[in-house]
Parts: structure tokens; sequence; C-alpha cells
């Protein structure tokens, strides 16, 4: 059971290089009548400048330069969710 924060379900590709464009997807990303309410998004803990809210319940965010392979990491005021499987950078 999950409650007020951020809850990263898939994210896609699982590879790619600095600028790759990936997909993150989840709840709580979102507040209708609020607005997106991502605090941090990174890589391994290198932090994504700006991500983009395509669309409800989904992150598109480049990998920036300097991460490393490792976890995504979605942030809002009620908390932190890290996946459980690695992002891989070459």
């Amino acid at each position: 059971m999950i409650g007020n924060e951020p809850y990263i379900t898939s994210f896609s590709p699982q590879t790619g290089g600095v600028n790759t464009p990936v997909v993150i997807k989840g709840v709580h990303f979102y507040v209708t009548g609020v607005g997106p309410i991502v605090t941090n998004v990174a890589f391994n803990g290198t932090t994504v400048p700006v991500p983009n809210f395509s669309q409800l319940g989904q992150i598109t965010a480049n990998v920036p330069s300097g991460a490393l392979s490792g976890p995504i990491s979605v942030s809002t005021a009620y908390g932190t969710s890290v996946t459980t499987s690695n992002f891989y950078l070459p």
C-alpha cells in the first residue's frame, strides 16, 4: 500500500547514454488542479535539471551529464521513490 509519496512503477529504456530520454511511469507525480509536484528526479544521485511531464503519471527525463549506472529516484514533498532495478550507462 502506498500513501501520498511518489511511487515509480516502471521506466524505459533501461540503458542509454547522456541525454537519452527516459520515460518514468508511476503515481503521485502530479496533483489535479495543482500541477506537477515532483521536486527532484535523479539518476544514481545526479539530478536532472528539468524533467518533462508529458502526461499524468509519466515523466520524461534526459540522462544528465555525470550520471552513473544505478537507480532512478523521484522526490516530492511527501517522500522519495527509488527504482528497484538500475538504469545502465555504457
